[in-house]
């Protein structure tokens, strides 16, 4: 004897002319426990709320545009719509500029970014980046293009001695091209004269005659780079009054310069000649001063011989060429 189930019916009586008949009937799931099933499995992208319905997860990261829209579907503001990707976030930096949504109708764009101030050459041209060189006409050649690189334009070199004796050329900390330092040539001089009411000249020996006047004269070398020779020259004039039969001497410095006999029967006035002492006072560092000096003597005066006035020149030639 046959019992059913649930949901199963049986008819007949199991004989051949009555045949059994088994039913079953089709049973309803509990959405509930479905919906419930599915969301325990949910993968990345998704989420069930508290209904157990199934939907997109949203995420809360700072400058997310992705919303449900109003008619029920996943939307991103920016996009042009359709479907698919329509949104890309882009972010240049300090030479690239970036643009556009990455989609067809406002495709990714990159550009450079080249700065407007003073001196950049850079550019873009059709055929990419370059460095466009506009090339003076004073001492540069070339284009700065492999083919032809940008040099100094240089001329022979005309002397017999080799190139390296030359001076250097060097850059300034403003990037200007200098050579050697200025030359210069100065000349100071001093004249002095005074009178004098007939002093007797003195009677020394040619070796040792007697200082009566100094002069100084201070001499600069203006330059501040280069060191000065000095030429100097100095000039004296004595006049003496030599009765008959008298003497007299002068010098520069310890060496005689004239000596002067009265041989006629009568005094003579104002008697003078006017001599020249030429030689090398040295070197001056630059910027810097010396003082040179110049003694008059006088010596073998005799017969009543006097001395009535003195000229001088002090004369220097500086050449700041070293």
């Amino acid at each position: 004897m046959l019992s059913p189930g649930p949901n199963v019916t049986i008819t007949g009586s199991g004989s051949g002319a009555d045949p059994y008949v088994i039913s079953a009937a089709a049973g309803s799931a509990n959405c509930d426990d479905i919906r419930a099933c599915v969301c325990q499995s949910a993968g990345p992208g998704l989420e069930c709320g508290a209904d157990n319905k199934l939907r997109v997860k949203i995420s809360g990261s700072p400058g997310n545009t992705v919303m449900l829209d109003a008619d029920g579907g996943v939307y991103g503001a920016g996009g042009s719509g359709g479907g698919g990707l329509e949104f890309v976030s882009t972010q240049g930096g300090s030479c690239i500029g970036l643009g556009g949504q990455g989609t067809p109708g406002s495709p990714l764009t990159a550009a450079p970014i080249v700065d407007g101030g003073d001196g950049n050459l850079l550019q873009c041209t059709p055929n990419g980046m370059r460095a466009a060189l506009a090339v003076g006409g004073c001492g540069l050649t070339g284009d700065g293009s492999p083919a032809a690189p940008l040099k100094l334009g240089t001329g022979a070199w005309s002397y017999p001695c080799p190139p390296t004796s030359g001076e250097a050329i060097t850059c300034d900390e403003n990037g200007v091209l200098r050579g050697s330092p200025r030359s210069g040539v100065y000349f100071v001089q001093d004249t002095f004269t005074r009178e004098y009411a007939n002093l007797a000249v003195p009677a020394d020996t040619p070796g040792a005659p007697k200082l009566i006047e100094t002069r100084t004269l201070d001499i600069r070398n203006r330059g501040s780079c280069r060191v000065a020779h000095v030429i100097g020259e100095h000039e004296v004039d004595v006049q003496f009054d030599l009765p008959a039969g008298a003497t007299a001497s002068y010098g520069i410095q310890t060496d005689a310069m004239w000596f002067v006999r009265n041989s006629g029967p009568g005094t003579t006035f104002g008697t003078h000649v006017q001599t020249t002492k030429v030689f090398d006072v040295g070197t001056i560092p630059p910027a810097t001063t010396i003082t040179d000096q110049l003694e008059i003597r006088m010596g073998r005066g005799t017969g009543g011989a006097t001395y009535t006035r003195i000229q001088t020149f002090m004369r220097y030639w500086i050449f700041a060429i070293l």
